[in-house]
């Protein structure tokens, strides 16, 4: 038997991302074929393909000048003119987006081809996110809502339906498959999967889809609306390894050639989801195979050529552990088995892993995706990567721990790390208690001076607007954080506004934490998070707008390439006058930017903002 998985647009496209691997390789094992469609970097390479590239400049100079010869301009119509200024000047400048073969010849200026590529579907947006080399996809419809993710599968205009559908039927065509499973990680990944589980039930009405991935486990294990049933057959929450062989071989057992014809019996699959005589069936959970017990990720399934740091440079994600040895924060999903349910493998077993994925792949660096890694099976590894003289880089996730000494910072220096991500949060001691974090300031600058004299990399994660913070005490962990930045004790941090996660302390015990209220909107009924809700300490419109603040510190560095006169493009040797002052602009929609409502969908401010502009000013 031979089913497909797929990975839907938006994520990373750096390079594969795990899910898929994975689950192929485990079922390989079991002597069950697999294909696989990585339809995030597809959709990608189709955007950014030559013919492409030119329809779309020539649609986005034709918009720029109609955009540019209006008196005024509404909100949403400055917003499309700033991104079509900036995109095109840039284009313009590094002879980018129009000429070359493959993605790496335009990856240079990604973010503005993209940009570009995308124009003629605005206000449905994607955006390339350098930090993190993904895409962030923003459209009209909400990710947290089972009735918008209907709605938006009968809405067959826009960038989904003429680019993400052709992939899909191309991929299925001539396929026989009894079982597709898609793997949605991100919430943008949502309303993508759905696209493809549509497209697939109308090519193959028999064949099973799967719905299973990070984003189920967290947002769809409550759902109610049996209307999504139209388009997957059933969902799969938490570790997906055995449910999905169980599937698979039920679906072969029930095939019709066999002397069937009572369908599959799915009573029995765990982790299972399903909708049976109408209503929603929820099967009993399983625990997942011990790690040490699985193959390497079968990265090899993926066209490891189309990515764009391909080759000796891709960057691979390996596990070294299941769920998070600490699992005590209170704004963690901790409830979650795929968070509580800590698994470690041994040293070798690791390391096993390591030398098969380096020799499948062509790389020799890798991103272990842990929560928080065990600094003694760090150290157990390093030792084991030195003695076998393994030319490996790597970087990790890990937690502010006393165990983290320079020795260990050293040893894993000279083992191939080259950078460590570490979730800090907040450098405020009673903040860090109510987060319950096990932590202190004392620690944290500890550690961070072993780190730094080690020479590792440290790239903090921080949270702005936790229940009872006030605007004073972020403002002073801001200014440490921003004096490790500017000593060279970090190389990076990123602030986020908090937001309360359900199956987390927080979510379940809010009066604890000085919360009086918590705001969920009508419709959003697959378990968002809540962004908008009432406690003690800072309101929600401070928290967003010191997290604009607290980033805005890190600019990127000045180009010495050439540049245009501010109040000019130059495209395809023609020059355009830019009649509104596009500096200024940009500078108000920031304003602006920071006074969304808290929990309102960006496409919905975008389209609701009345702010209007004119040419010379308003």
């Amino acid at each position: 038997m031979k089913i497909a998985l797929i990975y839907p647009p938006f994520g990373s496209l750096d390079g594969p991302y795990i899910s898929i691997p994975v689950l192929g390789a485990y079922l390989r094992s079991r002597d069950i074929g697999v294909d696989v469609l990585d339809a995030n970097i597809e959709l990608f390479s189709r955007l950014l393909n030559p013919d492409n590239m030119t329809k779309a400049l020539e649609f986005a100079v034709n918009r720029f000048t109609c955009l540019n010869s209006s008196s005024e301009l509404s909100f949403i119509e400055a917003y499309e003119y700033i991104r079509l200024v900036m995109a095109l000047r840039t284009v313009d400048v590094r002879g980018r987006g129009r000429s070359g073969t493959n993605i790496s010849e335009i990856i240079e200026n990604a973010k503005n081809a993209v940009r570009i590529s995308c124009a003629a579907y605005y206000p449905e947006i994607i955006e390339y996110i350098e930090s993190y080399r993904i895409l962030n996809y923003i459209n009209k419809y909400r990710k947290f809502s089972s009735q918008q993710i209907l709605s938006a599968l009968e809405d067959n205009s826009g960038l989904l339906p003429r680019v993400l559908d052709p992939i899909v039927r191309e991929f299925i065509k001539d396929r026989e498959l009894s079982l597709v499973g898609i793997s949605a990680t991100f919430p943008d990944q949502i309303h993508a999967a759905f696209r493809c589980a549509k497209v697939i039930k109308e090519l193959c009405p028999n064949t099973h889809v799967v719905l299973g991935g990070a984003f189920v486990s967290c947002h769809m294990r409550n759902i109610t609306n049996t209307g999504i049933f139209k388009y997957v057959d059933s969902l799969i929450v938490d570790e997906g390894e055995v449910p999905l062989e169980m599937l698979a071989l039920e679906l072969q057992k029930s095939q019709p050639d066999l002397g069937t014809d009572l369908g599959p019996d799915l009573d029995n699959i765990p982790n299972l989801i399903y909708c049976k005589d109408n209503k929603i069936v929820i099967n009993h959970k399983t625990a997942a195979p011990p790690l040490e017990t699985l193959p390497p990720p079968a990265y090899e399934l993926l066209p490891l050529d189309k990515y764009i740091l391909s080759g000796s440079k891709m960057p691979i994600l390996l596990r070294l552990s299941r769920g998070c040895y600490w699992s005590r924060c209170s704004f963690c999903r901790t409830k979650l088995s795929f968070i509580h349910g800590h698994n470690q493998p041994p040293a070798d077993y690791l390391l096993r892993q390591i030398i098969a994925v380096k020799e499948k792949t062509g790389s020799a660096i890798i991103n272990f995706t842990d929560d928080s890694a065990s600094l003694d099976v760090l150290e157990a590894l390093s030792q084991r990567i030195i003695e076998e003289n393994i030319a490996l880089r790597w970087s990790v996730n890990v937690r502010f721990d006393k165990r983290f000494t320079i020795e260990r910072a050293l040893l894993f220096r000279r083992a191939g790390c080259f950078s460590v991500f570490i979730g800090l949060e907040s450098y405020n001691d009673r903040i860090l208690r109510l987060m319950k974090k096990g932590t202190s300031t004392a620690l944290i600058d500890e550690v961070l001076s072993n780190l730094a004299w080690a020479g590792l990399g440290v790239i903090l994660y921080m949270i702005v607007g936790f229940p009872t913070e006030t605007e004073e005490e972020a403002i002073a962990g801001f200014e440490k954080v921003k004096t490790l930045y500017t000593e060279g004790k970090i190389t990076h941090f990123r602030y986020h506004s908090f937001n309360i996660a359900p199956y987390s302390d927080i979510y379940d015990n809010p009066g604890h934490y000085h919360i009086d209220k918590m705001i969920k909107h009508d419709g959003e009924d697959l378990d968002p998070p809540i962004s908008d809700f009432q406690c003690a300490g800072m309101s929600r419109e401070q928290a967003a707008a010191l997290e604009i603040a607290f980033n805005n510190f890190i600019k990127p560095e000045k180009t010495t390439e050439k540049t245009h006169d501010a109040n000019t493009l130059l495209i395809n040797n023609m020059v355009y006058n830019i009649n509104y002052n596009a500096v200024e602009l940009a500078d108000d929609i920031k304003v602006e930017t920071a006074r969304i409502t808290p929990g309102m969908p960006f496409y919905e401010w975008l389209e609701t903002t009345t702010k209007t502009y004119k040419q010379g000013g308003n």
